[in-house]
This record gives C-alpha cells, structure tokens and sequence, in this order.
C-alpha cells in the first residue's frame, strides 16, 4: 500500500497519537492537531452580536499543523476524527471537518485508550454530533461576550489589566463573601462534659446531651453553670437507662467523576485541580508499560458514575480470586447520575483492574503513581460489597441531667479492606443493669469556629452543588483566579486580593444577574438541553444578551476606582525620564512617566529563588506573569532563561529539578547541591 493511501486518524495531542498509533500498524498514520486548530480570534471580539455567528480563525501558531492537516485528508483514504468525548472533543472534530474538509469521514469515539478500546471504536464510527457542537459554540460565544465587554470596564474603572468572566466571577465573589462572614464573624464560648466510665471492664466515653430534658445544641454556654453539673453528677454517679444495638451498613462511594478526582486529589495528595488533571491527562493518553504505550485509565473528563459491563465483571472476578467471594455483592452496583450527567460517558476508573498500583510502580512517577493508586482504589472499593458495623449506643443518667455514649466495632470490612480496614472484636454485651463506674469528668472549653476559608476540593464541591460551570473548567477558573492575582493561596486555603472586594461590588452593583447563583447555573441548564437538542444557541444568547446588554450600558457611568500612580526618585534607564509605581492586574510594578513614547517597565512582584542561573549564575527570582508564576534568572533582559518544573526529583539533594524552557537540559537549583548543576 503507497503512503499516500494510508488511513489517517487525527486526535488532540502527541502522546494520544503515539499510543494509538502503535495499536493501529502501518496502514494508519495518527497525527495530533495540538487542541484547538481553529478559534475566535484573540485580539478581536470575533462575534456578530446581531445574529450571535462567531469568526473563526487559524491561529498563527496553528497554521502548519493545518496546513498538515489539509494535506494529508486529501490524500487519505479514510479520515477518523478521534478527538475527545466531549463537547470540547466534538467541537475540535468539526473545526478539524471545516479546515481539512475530506471527500468522507467517520468519528470514532472511545473511554479508554487501548488496543480493545480502539479497534471496537474504529467498527462503530458516527457522524459529529451537531448539537453538543452547538452546546459548546454557545459555551464559547457567551464567555467571549461576557469577557470582552467586561474585562476592558474593569480595567478602565477600577485597575489595568483586569480580567471578568461568566463562571470566573461568580467563582470570585463566594470567596469574597466567604472572608467578609468570617470578618464578620463573632465566636461564641461554650463547655463540653464528658464522663469516663467503665462498664464491665470496658472503658466507655460519654458526652452530656441534656439537662433537665432539654436537649442541648451547642454545650453548656455558661462556665459555673458547667462546673454545678459537674460536681452533682460526681455527687449521683451514673445509671444506665437504655442500651439499643444495631448494625450499620456502609456502600462505597461511587466511581469517580472529574470534580470528586479534584476533591479527593486536593484533600489527600494536596494537587491542584490543574496538577491533577494534567496527571490525569498523562496517565490517559499512555504510558510505557512493559514496553508497550497503553492508557492506563480511562477519559477523565466526565461528570458520569457508569462503568461498563466489561470492566464490572472484570471487576468481579479480581474481587472474588484476591479477596474472596463475600467481598462481591450479590449484583454488579449502579450508582445514580446526576441530572446533567452526560449519561454516554464512563466513569474514571483503571483500564485494567489487574494492574494494581504496586505492578505500575516501576513505570510512573511519584506524582503519577500516588494519582494512579487513588482512582484504582476507588474503582475497587465502588466494585465491592458494603461494610457492616455492629453499633451499640447506651443512654444514661445522672440527676437530672442525660448522657449518651457509643461503642462500634467492624463487623466486615467489605470495600474498606482496600484501605487497610480489618474485622474488630466482637462487642461486649451491655444491658440496664450492669454498673457504671466513674473515673473522670472532664470539662473542656471551646469555641465556635468561622466558617473555613475555601480550598480547592471545597470549592469545587460549591460549584459542582451549585450547578455553576463544568467539571472540565474547574481547574481552569481556579488557575486564572490565582495568576490574575484575585486570590492567593496560604496553606491551600483562597484568600482574596484587595482588588477582588472593588471588583466583586461593582459587578454585584451594576451586574446582579450575571452575579447571581442561580442565574448562572440556569444557563448551564440551557447549555446541557442546547446540548440534548431542547433548546437553540441562538435563543439561549439572545435571552443572556438582553438583559446584560442594558446593564453594561449602565455601567459605563461606573465612578472610576482605578489607584494613582507613585512618584518615585528613580530615573528611567533608558529615556532619564523620572519612573513611576503603577498597579496592573499582576501587582505593582515600575513604568516609565514619559508612557506611551517609552514603555520600559520593571516587574517589582518578585522574590528570590534559593539557587543560581544556569547559564549565567545569576541570582533566580520568582515572578508571575499571565499564566501564572515562574522562576527565572534576575540578569533579564540581558539572560532570558525561565526554567519550567518537572515532576523528576534530584537523585543528590531530593529537591525538584527544573528545565529550561524550549531547551532539553534539566537542572536542580539548589545551590547546595553536590551534584553541581546539570542533571544527565
């Protein structure tokens, strides 16, 4: 067969390419089109607000992979657009149909990236799906409205550069309102009794729960009044009233979805939603495993709990031959999906249950692996059957006043023995008249606590409830939030910049729909029925434009915030003229007075990096930009290196190691170090 004959499959990245291409042979030829080939163009509002029609256009930097593109459609025999199951996926496929327009195509869809996977995929192929392309252009339509009529106000009324978006500001002001409440939050004092007992050679803890039967909320809210409890209860002992028993039966959670991924990831690997999904992201699109490129889990943008049938029995049966039969249930679970789930899609899960994360060790990194073992685990533990705890509670009394202890001891562990949960002692039998005996009653004082600052795993759980974007932006409205300098991050928890309260009360003032909860999740309702074929894109924006178009026009008498440049007594090196602290959307810097005619500035958000340049031994600073913060060496712009982190660690001083960006040298900063610099 010529080469010119081959089957070409386009995909969205270079690694996915790879995989795949290595399950297809040489009669396929798999290229990426890097993302996006085509889009509005970036420096231009690019819609016809009169009929909402978008003009798309190739980027500079896309031009030869679509030139490429259009090449080899025209002399493929067949043409497979193998892009992403989603709406992002299936808008790529058609702008990759509209530059590389075929004689014929066929779209292939799939989870997984394996060779099963694959070759099923390529026996059922469709059409492109118009309406979730119709979903996604209205998605990108309306974000383009609201950000370029937005963002230009902000940055003429309140500071330069700043930046507004649909979900973006929504996602701004609960952390705002969130740190006024804890402003403005008042604690209130309160007691806590507990009493230790033994009953039968057992040591029990029991907590006061009422006073003269009147149940208690808090505690005790007045100290003497905690310390007469304490002393009559010492004088009467304690009595036992009631003792009821039962057994508590806990399922698993279900698959994982992108958001629960985040949550877990942020909760008990401490990633962000960005670093996480760009593990994710790696262990998809393929690793070397045993010598051969395989996904090893499946796509990892969904908001769907299904597994396929496959993969349950598959499940099954590792279950039943490394655990035993009573750690099945009696039937496969099916777990409930939410209302706007995209039901097609699969749940996040290992493409094969049998490699087990201690099998992948020697193929991942750390990052990879500790990502890796949580979505095995809990594709495993949703597989299995419930746990089962034998619970005992036993009310008892002293005076007038009531307290309640429990015990509880597991039972069987079902899905919790993948956490390393074994079966307990059985539970000694206590009925009314065994004796109670006093050891010690304790008061210990407490206080009310505020509401804790947003993370990035509470956050996600805010907007996902909430119905507020996707599982698939999440990262991306917490990365821009942080590189914009709205919010910063003090031991994982958000806390917002100054500017945030100035932008979050204009937009609530002049933009109070856009601003509201429930405004913003019922056009993601619209999205989704855009998507299932409910609703037109053009209705949706035409019912969004109205209303927000006369609020804009209203905020363009918006009294100016915007701070006032400082004088400084330092001299521009490059026209004399007298420099001068300005504020832009990434902190304060230096300009020059004698702006536009010269434009030299001077980055002041900075802080020294412990360790020296590569190339020039210079001292490294961090700085951030638009996409967020870097290191790099302090001599620019005579040295230009910025040095980008890697997930490797040094094998000498265990430090992270750096590599230069658009060079293949990688390097561990630590000026300590007694590896020199250079990592081979």
């Amino acid at each position: 067969m010529k080469e010119n004959s081959k089957e070409l499959v386009i995909v969205e990245s270079p690694t996915k390419a790879k995989t795949i291409g290595g399950f297809l042979g040489r009669k396929f030829r798999c290229i990426a089109s890097n993302g996006h080939i085509r889009d509005l163009p970036k420096y231009q509002f690019g819609v016809d607000i009169s009929t909402f029609e978008p003009h798309y256009v190739v980027p500079r930097q896309k031009t030869k992979i679509a030139n490429q593109i259009k090449k080899l459609a025209s002399e493929a025999g067949n043409v497979y657009i193998a892009t992403d199951e989603d709406r992002e996926g299936e808008a790529i496929g058609w702008h990759i149909l509209e530059i590389a327009k075929p004689k014929s195509y066929k779209r292939i869809s799939f989870h997984e990236i394996t060779k099963t996977a694959i070759m099923d995929a390529l026996k059922h192929p469709r059409e492109i799906n118009s309406m979730l392309v119709e979903a996604q252009e209205a998605r990108r339509i309306l974000d383009r409205v609201v950000g370029y009529r937005l963002s230009p106000l902000l940055s003429k009324k309140i500071a330069r550069g700043l930046s507004a978006g649909r979900v973006q500001s929504v996602t701004l002001k609960l952390i705002v309102d969130r740190e006024r409440e804890i402003a403005k939050f008042i604690p209130v004092i309160y007691f806590i009794l507990t009493a230790g007992l033994t009953i039968k050679r057992t040591v029990v803890e029991a907590k006061l729960t009422k006073v003269e039967g009147k149940k208690l909320q808090l505690g005790i809210t007045d100290q003497k009044e905690a310390e007469r409890i304490k002393q009559e209860s010492e004088q009467f002992g304690f009595t036992i009233q009631s003792v009821a028993e039962r057994k508590i039966s806990k399922s698993p959670n279900p698959p994982l979805t992108t958001s629960r991924l985040q949550q877990l990831a942020n909760n008990r690997l401490g990633y962000s939603p960005s670093v996480t999904m760009k593990i994710a992201q790696s262990l998809y699109e393929g690793k070397k495993v045993n010598g051969k490129q395989v996904g090893l889990i499946t796509y990892m943008r969904t908001d769907s709990v299904n597994i396929a049938q496959t993969a349950a029995l598959a499940a099954r049966e590792f279950i039943k031959k490394n655990y035993g039969e009573q750690f099945i249930p009696k039937t496969a679970p099916v777990y409930k999906n939410s209302s706007s789930a995209q039901l097609a899609h699969e749940a996040i899960r290992p493409t094969d249950i049998q490699k087990i994360p201690k099998l992948m060790e020697p193929f991942l990194d750390a990052r990879e692996l500790k990502l890796y073992t949580l979505i095995w685990n809990s594709f495993a533990e949703s597989q299995m059957a419930h746990s089962v705890t034998d619970s005992m509670n036993i009310s008892l009394s002293s005076g007038k006043t009531l307290w309640n202890a429990h015990l509880s001891s597991l039972k069987f562990p079902g899905w919790m023995i993948i956490e390393g949960k074994e079966s307990e002692k059985k539970l000694i039998q206590i009925d009314k008249n065994d004796k109670a005996a006093l050891k010690q009653l304790k008061i210990d004082r407490k206080e009310t606590e505020p509401p804790a600052r947003y993370n990035a795993a509470s956050l996600i759980k805010t907007l996902e409830k909430e119905g507020i974007g996707r599982p698939s932006t999440y990262a991306t409205v917490v990365t821009t939030l942080l590189s914009r300098k709205y919010i910063k991050k003090e031991k994982r928890a958000f806390i917002p910049e100054e500017v945030s309260y100035k932008v979050t009360d204009r937009l609530v003032e002049y933009f109070p729909k856009l601003m509201d909860l429930k405004f913003t999740a019922h056009f993601e309702t619209l999205l989704d029925e855009v998507a299932q074929g409910k609703t037109k894109r053009v209705d949706l924006l035409n019912e969004f434009w109205g209303p927000f178009s006369q609020q804009l026009e209203k905020a363009m008498d918006m009294p100016s915030e915007k701070p006032e440049d400082i004088p400084t007594d330092e001299k521009c090196p490059k026209c004399g003229s007298m420099l001068v602290i300005k504020t832009g959307r990434f902190g304060k810097f230096l300009a020059c007075s004698g702006f536009p005619k010269c434009k030299y500035t001077k980055n002041l958000n900075t802080d020294k990096v412990s360790g020296k340049c590569p190339k020039c031994g210079s001292e490294l600073v961090k700085k951030t930009g638009r996409h967020g913060e870097f290191i790099a060496c302090s001599g620019y712009p005579e040295c230009k290196v910025i040095l980008n982190e890697t997930s490797k660690k040094c094998d000498s001083c265990g430090q992270g190691i750096y590599k230069i960006a658009k060079e293949d040298d990688l390097f561990c900063i630590n000026k300590d170090c007694p590896s020199k610099t250079k990592n081979k």
